[in-house]
């Protein structure tokens, strides 16, 4: 029961990401679910996804259907009976001066929490720290499903003019910061040194 509550709050939020930064496509083309679940695989559209991070195996992708132009997915690593982490693509909003995108992808994020509270799936959510510099931004947040608490951490970064968030989530809370920070400098580290190589768009290798 309480997987099952979790995994449909993590779809939710993975779907809202991509939509609110993207321009959507008429409503008569968004159609089930709004993206299709596909198999991963370590090089998706020129960013690279090892088979696990910090101990956390590689899942599936989720390409979202509901945007007009541009690449935006998500691929997921572990699942949730202890740590699991979002790695979502999307393209960065074009007339936003790169200087405010990370108080925007961070008022993404919030408008994710208003609407889940709106939609009562959140029993209690609570802003522990939020910190937004030029290049970066991150935020902790603690929230209760089916009377779980949870700690979310949230990581944005703007590279090849994309949006790149990574989102981890644990119900554990002993050290949760140290695992969250060590899976986003793995992810990060390897992203960066695959952005200094020319990227082969629209290919992907297993």
């Amino acid at each position: 029961m309480i997987g099952r509550s979790i995994a449909s709050l993590g779809s939710v939020a993975a779907l809202i990401l991509p939509l609110l930064v993207l321009p959507t496509l008429p409503a008569s083309a968004c159609t089930g679910k709004g993206f299709d679940e596909l198999e991963s695989s370590r090089m998706i559209e020129g960013f690279p996804f090892p088979d696990a991070i910090k101990g956390l195996p590689r899942g599936k992708m989720r390409k979202y259907t509901c945007v007009r132009s541009g690449e935006s997915f998500s691929v997921r690593y572990g699942d949730e009976k202890r740590d699991w982490a979002d790695v979502i693509v999307s393209d960065r909003v074009a007339d936003i001066p790169r200087a405010g995108q990370m108080s925007i992808a961070l008022e993404i994020e919030l408008r994710i929490i208003e609407l889940k509270r709106k939609l009562g799936s959140d029993e209690k959510v609570a802003i522990l720290t939020k910190q937004i510099g030029a290049k970066t931004a991150s935020m902790q947040l603690s929230h209760t499903y089916d009377g779980v608490e949870h700690q979310s951490f949230s990581f944005v970064m703007v590279i090849r003019k994309k949006i790149v968030k990574v989102k981890y989530t644990t119900v554990k809370r002993e050290n949760a910061a140290r695992r969250a920070n060590a899976f986003r400098d793995y992810y990060f580290a390897r992203l960066k040194a695959a952005s200094k190589t020319k990227p082969r768009l629209n290919a992907q290798s297993t």
